[in-house]
């Protein structure tokens, strides 16, 4: 049996990465502490609350996470928050959707969180695997979504900068790369998508087979970086 960490457990993309391993020792994390208790007690997993994005509440977890394991196999940095707005509208009519606090909530979550979990479970992980859940935003470039793009632009660089240092400890990292998933990521920020758009995102269970193939692959086998979108979304 696993021990596999999944972060943004409560909805969504982690939650179905939470069911399908329900075979596995996971523990659950999120900052949505009713929902989180929901699906763990539903899955009958552990939970954590935390924000990763805050430096006391990440550095609590890491340390309960490591008072408590004394190995980790796999960590699904899933958190995300999603932020959208041509610079020029960011004091107009997007104004409550991006003001400088919910900015810097974007960065630290997308950003910051992540580093500080493979930072700070790194001796946990040895022999393990990391899976960084990014996006299309980290290859590409939209005009529409600077911050959401710097964000997963600087998440994506930090995955490639740390490959060989975690290659020496016999640590792998992929980082996926999904287009639009069909999930309420949007509605949590406020900034929903029209549904019939929505649909044509991926499915969730999509990027949970994606998952299963790269923790089968040989334990010498690494797969850096991978993309996947829905054909409807060219």
């Amino acid at each position: 049996m696993r021990t596999i960490v999944i972060t943004g457990a409560a909805h969504g993309l982690g939650k179905a990465i939470a069911q399908h391993y329900k075979d596995d020792h996971c523990i659950l994390i999120d900052r949505d502490q009713k929902a989180l208790e929901h699906v763990a007690k539903e899955l009958g997993m552990k939970w954590m609350v935390a924000d990763i994005g805050d430096v006391g509440s990440v550095e609590m977890l890491v340390n309960q996470l490591n008072e408590e394991f004394g190995h980790i196999d796999v960590l699904i940095n899933n958190a995300g928050l999603w932020i959208s707005g041509h610079v020029s509208e960011m004091n107009e009519t997007k104004s409550e959707l991006n003001t400088y606090a919910y900015i810097q909530d974007v960065l630290n979550t997308n950003v910051f969180g992540m580093i500080a979990l493979i930072k700070g479970l790194f001796d946990r992980l040895k022999d393990g695997i990391v899976i960084n859940i990014n996006s299309q935003s980290g290859v590409v470039v939209e005009k529409e979504y600077p911050i959401y793009n710097a964000s997963k632009h600087a998440a994506k660089a930090f995955t490639q900068a740390i490959q060989d240092d975690l290659a020496v400890h016999q640590i792998r990292i992929t980082d996926i790369h999904p287009g639009l998933i069909n999930t309420p990521f949007y509605d949590h920020a406020n900034d929903p998508i029209p549904q019939p758009i929505l649909e044509m995102g991926l499915d969730p269970d999509h990027i949970v087979e994606l998952i299963d193939y790269i923790l089968n692959l040989p334990p010498n086998i690494s797969l850096p970086s991978i993309e996947i979108k829905d054909m409807r979304s060219f």
